[in-house]
């Protein structure tokens, strides 16, 4: 669905400027199969797109990151593929201040067995796609009535954990100030599995107080109440709280830190880690499931920018329960961290480092990986750039023949124009930031 956002973006003719860039490529590997040991180097042709668009309008809001990228592997090694990802939400104003009709999508990569190592034949696309309207009522003085419904569909390229689902909310909310309100809210979801015999179908109930505050340089959100999960045979309730802050604490930095416990799945579990993890060329590490759990995550984040220096680092940990087994029940903890330095007006150097740690509580399979990333882009005139990277991959698990390491040098030639943004350091994202 990400061509609808973009539809409807388009729609805007006054919309502020979106960024893009088009590329091609050559990347060479010495381990495409990404096997222990004997790996084959390989040659891959890339087509990469980057775009991103962040406006808001009286009539609509628009935030859109994407980074999708056509892979051709020239000896076949394996079939030609579309990896990356597509983060997009627009929120239409039918009769401002009172309707709107929201619209969210969330495309990428997730591994189908989580103890392999991700190849090609070990990774699928999914697409999490939902809309629905939303209605603010006055009721009087400081006091407005939200109601909210909304209709999704999960699609998964291979595992059989197709499912639609419809859900509802109703706030009572209570405006403290111009830039605080609390609120009461009562919600329920649908989960409609397309093989309900496999994944039994269910639903989730949550009742909790929400109290949001926004100032110049804090944002603050947090719910605390009572979820309940009913499944065919059984039902189970746990206190829910999630709690999400952002602060700009100077000029030139900005921190983040989230956390919370709730009833979640797979699907949900996709979206938070993409949105966590912005919008790249990774597979997300989530699990693939069809069955419900309770998740309880935390992240801390920090984005630094000054002069021709920039800085970023992300910590996020999660920990989930399943309800029906406990097979799969696991923590995973990930580092991302980036610094970049404009060496000159036309060449930036750029390093990333990501680290990923999944354990297992039931099953042999405790893994560690990481990826060092070191790039130069050199601008060769307005808006043509040339890029050069070479990353070192390496995984170690406790499961025998699923660990490895590879290197990779790629380049590329790039078209395009940064998009126009507001000035200063980029709040890091919290988890539910893919919705409105």
């Amino acid at each position: 669905m990400p061509a609808t956002l973009l539809l409807l973006v388009a729609a805007n003719s006054q919309a502020a400027a979106p960024g893009y860039e088009i590329s091609v490529g050559v990347i060479e590997t010495d381990n495409v199969q990404r096997v222990p040991s004997g790996g084959t180097s390989d040659t891959i042709l890339e087509q990469e797109l980057k775009f991103d668009w962040h406006d808001q309008r009286p009539r609509l809001n628009t935030d859109i990151d994407a980074d999708l990228s056509h892979l051709t592997y020239v000896p076949h090694t394996f079939s030609d593929e579309v990896i990356g990802n597509f983060i997009g939400k627009t929120r239409l104003a039918v009769v401002p201040q009172y309707l709107f009709w929201n619209f969210a999508d969330n495309f990428g990569q997730g591994g189908t067995n989580p103890t392999q190592a991700v190849t090609p034949e070990n990774r699928e696309n999914i697409n999490y796609f939902s809309t629905g309207p939303e209605t603010l009522l006055p009721l009087g003085g400081q006091n407005l009535l939200d109601l909210k419904a909304a209709y999704g569909k999960v699609s998964y390229q291979k595992s059989p954990f197709d499912n639609s689902r419809v859900s509802g909310g109703l706030g009572l909310i209570h405006e403290l100030s111009a830039r605080t309100e609390v609120s009461l809210n009562l919600s329920d979801e649908r989960v409609n599995y397309s093989n309900d015999t496999l994944n039994p179908d269910y639903s989730t109930q949550q009742a909790f107080v929400h109290f949001d505050a926004r100032a110049n340089r804090t944002t603050l959100g947090v719910d605390v109440g009572y979820g309940r999960l009913v499944e065919p045979n059984s039902s189970q309730g746990t206190v829910i709280a999630r709690l999400e802050l952002s602060r700009k604490v100077s000029a030139s930095s900005t921190i983040s830190a989230s956390f919370g416990r709730e009833y979640s799945d797979a699907a949900a579990a996709f979206q938070i880690s993409q949105v966590l993890n912005g919008a790249n060329l990774n597979t997300q590490q989530s699990v693939q499931t069809g069955g419900p759990f309770t998740m309880v995550y935390e992240t801390a984040a920090w984005n630094f920018a000054r002069n021709r220096t920039r800085f970023g680092v992300t910590v996020s940990h999660f920990k989930d329960a399943y309800v029906e087994t406990t097979t799969l029940n696991d923590t995973r903890t990930q580092v991302d961290a980036n610094v970049s330095r404009q060496l000159t007006p036309a060449v930036q150097i750029a390093l990333t480092e990501d680290y990923y740690r999944q354990n297992f509580e039931n099953i042999q399979g405790n893994s560690r990986q990481s990826t060092t990333d070191l790039g130069l882009t050199w601008r060769l005139a307005r808006r043509l750039t040339m890029s050069v990277d070479y990353a070192f991959s390496r995984r170690q698990s406790e499961l025998g023949g699923t660990g490895y390491t590879e290197n990779r040098l790629w380049l590329s030639i790039g078209y395009g124009r940064p998009a126009a943004v507001p000035p200063g350091v980029p709040a890091p994202p919290l988890p539910h930031a893919a919705t409105y």
